[in-house]
């Protein structure tokens, strides 16, 4: 389900070639308060439940954006998903 009712949930997937070990690169990503390092629209990022739940304020086309977001399927070097809650 979408983080709002009246819109649709969209996926998307992103691949990139990285020339470092596949763990260095992992744990740089999923830790997310790295997020506004690799990501233009992140402001901020912290975790609410370390590992489970996390909040990030964005600021996009002039606006500001709150996110909750949990983590929702976790395969240590190969899968790190989410999904807004919030």
């Amino acid at each position: 389900m979408a983080a709002q009712p009246n819109l649709p949930a969209v996926e998307f997937e992103f691949e990139v070639r990285i020339s470092s070990p596949v763990h260095e690169v992992f744990a740089y990503l999923t830790d997310v308060r790295n997020v506004p390092e690799w990501q233009e629209s992140a402001v901020s990022a912290e975790w609410i439940e370390e590992g489970k739940r996390f909040r990030e304020r964005r600021t996009f086309m002039g606006r500001n954006a709150d996110l909750v977001l949990e983590v929702t399927a976790l395969e240590p070097d190969r899968r790190f998903d989410v999904e807004a809650v919030k």
